[in-house]
């Protein structure tokens, strides 16, 4: 079965917390691995990477939400391949019920929109 989670995050909304609890909204939703890819970027493009971040991780978790589990910020990671395209890993923790996720990403001066794909697994023997 194919399952799809989407998000949309207006970016003002995000820079209003983010400008109010800079280090307790980062600490919250991301890891070091994730920041570093927006480190040295405008502030606009932070701003922007962080919104896309926060999207993505949500429309991954209305996917585990579908199948009764609701994962913590940090058991998703969005990475990112040499060309920029969008990586996702998932925390050992969480039970294996996609094949790899995909996502899909858009975004305005206002808002960003993240979509994210999940195949389920197969159960060995069937």
């Amino acid at each position: 079965m194919f399952l799809v989670g989407i998000d949309l995050v207006e970016i003002p909304r995000i820079k209003k917390v983010f400008s109010r609890f800079p280090s307790a909204f980062l600490d919250r939703i991301a890891t070091e691995e994730e920041l570093s890819y927006y480190r040295g970027k405008s502030k606009k493009r932070l701003l922007e990477g962080v919104a896309s971040l926060f999207a993505t991780k949500e429309a991954i978790r209305k996917l585990y939400l579908q199948k009764g589990q609701n994962p913590r910020w940090k058991e998703i990671k969005l990475l990112h391949s040499q060309a920029g395209a969008p990586l996702v890993e998932v925390s050992p923790s969480l039970k294996p019920f996609f094949e790899p996720i995909r996502v899909s990403l858009s975004h305005t001066s206002e808002l960003v929109i993240a979509v994210a794909m999940g195949w389920e697994r197969r159960e060995s023997g069937h």
